[in-house]
C-alpha cells in the first residue's frame, strides 16, 4: 500500500512557515519541492496554480492537498506545510488553511498517485492527528514523528 511517510522525508518538512496568501504558500512549496527533485520551482509553481485554476484542493476547513503531474519527474515529491496563522486558500468556499500537504507525482503515476492521495484525504481528515500537528513543537522531526506514530498506530 502506498502511504504519506513513504515519500515525505525530513527535507520536505516546513514546520512553521509565515506566509499571507495561496499564491505565496505554493510558491514556497514549490520552492522546496524544487530543492528535492530536478525540477524548477518556477515549472512546479506553474503546474500547481494550473492545477489550482481545476478546482479546489482544499480537503477540510484548515487542511489543503495540492497535487499535480509533472513530465519529468522520476519518483514522487511531497511537502507538508504547517503556517504559523491559516490563510485563505478558497475564496469560492471562504476556505482558510493551516496544513498543506503537496503531492509531485510523474507523469506516468498510475495507480499509486491516486492511492497517495487517497491516503492522505483519509489521513488528515483526522481531527485529532491534525490537532496534535499544530501544537507539535515547529520542528520538521516533531511533525514527521506524529505522522509516522499515527500511521503505524493505524496499520496495528
Amino acid at each position: 500500500m502506498a502511504i504519506v511517510t513513504d515519500i515525505l522525508k525530513i527535507e520536505g518538512v516546513m514546520p512553521f512557515l509565515k506566509v499571507s496568501s495561496k499564491k505565496q504558500a505554493l510558491y514556497e512549496l514549490a520552492l522546496r519541492a524544487s530543492q528535492i527533485c530536478q525540477q524548477t520551482s518556477q515549472n512546479i509553481f506553474h503546474a500547481l496554480i494550473e492545477r489550482e485554476r481545476l478546482g479546489s484542493t482544499v480537503i477540510t476547513e484548515g487542511f489543503a492537498m495540492p497535487h499535480t503531474k509533472l513530465s519529468g519527474l522520476d519518483d514522487y515529491v511531497a511537502v507538508f506545510m504547517r503556517l504559523q496563522e491559516p490563510i485563505m486558500f478558497d475564496d469560492y468556499n471562504n476556505a482558510r488553511v493551516d496544513l498543506i500537504f503537496m503531492l509531485l507525482a510523474p507523469d506516468l503515476g498510475g495507480a499509486k498517485h491516486l492511492k497517495l492521495l487517497a491516503h492522505c484525504h483519509e489521513l488528515f481528515q483526522n481531527d485529532d492527528l491534525c490537532d496534535k500537528i499544530r501544537q507539535a513543537r515547529p520542528q520538521s522531526k516533531a511533525i514527521l514523528e506524529l505522522l509516522h506514530t499515527h500511521i503505524n498506530e493505524q496499520q496495528e
